[in-house]
């Protein structure tokens, strides 16, 4: 449940206090998966190299429906449309170019609950304001450090975001493969993990037939 206003007889009500109600709601819906910890990628979004033609950039693939996720705060993430992510450069515009030979460095993929903001309109003020402010997502590219191959560590993982894959990027690289895209790090959705299931022994039963059955004779 959400927590609640009470408009009133006769009450002006105020921009804030409409948009309070909203927020109460959609906060309820969050904390409900929150509070489950029920977050991770459900569907999509799995990491291949790039076609027709593999370069450095990596296609994230819907094949059985949208893209859908929810992040540790309860928000959903869902896209329909594949997507190609440029991992040439990280979301600050930095390349991620390995410069020494011998040399290696991981690049993080991530999924991020994003808004978009349409139907522009001007207020009392003639301030323009955005009436739509609908959920979206957004893709980040992260890099770690380069070192020699076999050392370079990965990037860590923000508290906000969902790893979808990592990368492997090295000297003089030009193509992304499928060997160079590992998922063991992808925050796949878990209904539950093992440490929430709880066996008490002491309420067992042993159950034993009433009559003597073929199972009970000794071999002769």
């Amino acid at each position: 449940m959400a927590d609640r206003v009470d408009f009133y007889f006769r009450q002006r009500v105020t921009e804030a206090e409409l948009d309070l109600a909203f927020e109460q709601l959609e906060q309820a819906d969050r904390a409900l998966a929150s509070d489950l910890n029920i977050f991770g990628i459900v569907a999509g979004a799995w990491p291949v190299a790039h076609t027709p033609i593999a370069d450095l950039s990596i296609d994230l693939v819907n094949e059985t429906g949208p893209a859908r996720a929810y992040d540790r705060a309860g928000r959903r993430i869902a896209f329909a449309l594949n997507q190609t992510v440029d991992c040439s450069v990280d979301s600050s515009g930095v390349p991620t170019t390995v410069l020494t030979p011998g040399h290696e460095r991981w690049v993080g993929v991530f999924l991020k609950f994003d808004r978009v903001l349409a139907d522009p309109r001007t207020d009392g003020n003639s301030q323009t304001v955005f009436f739509r402010r609908d959920e979206s997502f957004s893709v980040v590219v992260r890099q770690g450090a380069d070192a020699a191959v076999g050392t370079a560590t990965r990037v860590g993982i923000p508290e906000a975001e969902l790893l979808v894959c990592d990368v492997r990027v090295a000297h003089g690289q030009t193509q992304i493969l499928a060997a160079d895209i590992d998922t063991t790090r992808r925050q796949a959705f878990v209904f539950a993990s093992s440490a929430a299931v709880a066996v008490v022994p002491a309420l067992w039963s042993t159950l034993a037939p009433s009559a003597p059955h073929v199972q009970d004779r000794k071999s002769t």
